[in-house]
């Protein structure tokens, strides 16, 4: 099924289940291809079937290693897009192709490289109103914290924890103390309630 049918269906169970329900418009982006080429759908998915915002595949090669990571200029027209469009982003890999990672664990590496291109970038000075979601509570990176931190203190740059408190979080880790700790790191302001299989 395509991007289109799927948003579709998303669509569908909005009108369905209005009080429940807001919808989140998956992308039709390919690897190599300029993320412009998403803009036809992101416009029909706000502006004609009202969704809220969209999801962003910071790999749509799958592993191949091949997109530039989420701090790369080739990003920013998506993300004048957004500011545009005042809407957010949750960013979440897709599926992987890459023999070395299982699934979830492709999920983990990329959330982790996207959170971590990030915050060591100029994208919320360049952007200071877009706004992103990462899945799966940042992947490894708040588990990390200590050592990201460090390199912080040495460089005389803003604390780690100032830097991911620009972006949001979801809930997705599936135990309470991972939770516990993502709410410590980048306080539960930055949470949002997500949840799959629950």
């Amino acid at each position: 099924m395509c991007i289109y049918s799927w948003n579709n269906a998303i669509a569908l169970a909005v009108v369905n289940e209005p009080e429940r329900f807001r919808g989140v418009a998956g992308l039709p982006q390919c690897e190599g291809s300029p993320v412009s080429d998403t803009f036809e759908e992101i416009d029909r998915c706000i502006n004609d079937l009202g969704f809220v915002g969209i999801m962003i595949n910071p790999d749509p090669g799958e592993g191949d290693y091949a997109t530039p990571t989420m701090a790369d200029e080739y990003w920013y027209p998506l993300y004048e897009k957004m500011v545009e469009l005042d809407v957010p982003g949750l960013v979440h890999a897709a599926s992987c192709s890459n023999p070395r990672e299982s699934y979830s664990n492709h999920f983990i590496t990329e959330e982790s490289i996207a959170v971590m291109a990030l915050v060591d970038s100029t994208v919320f000075d360049d952007f200071p109103t877009l706004k992103l979601i990462v899945s799966h509570g940042g992947a490894s990176v708040p588990y990390q914290y200590g050592r990201w931190q460090a390199q912080r203190i040495q460089k005389g740059r803003e604390s780690f924890g100032e830097s991911l408190r620009k972006m949001y979080f979801d809930t997705v880790l599936y135990n309470k103390e991972s939770l516990e700790l993502l709410f410590k790191i980048v306080g539960h302001e930055n949470c949002l309630f997500g949840t799959e299989t629950p």
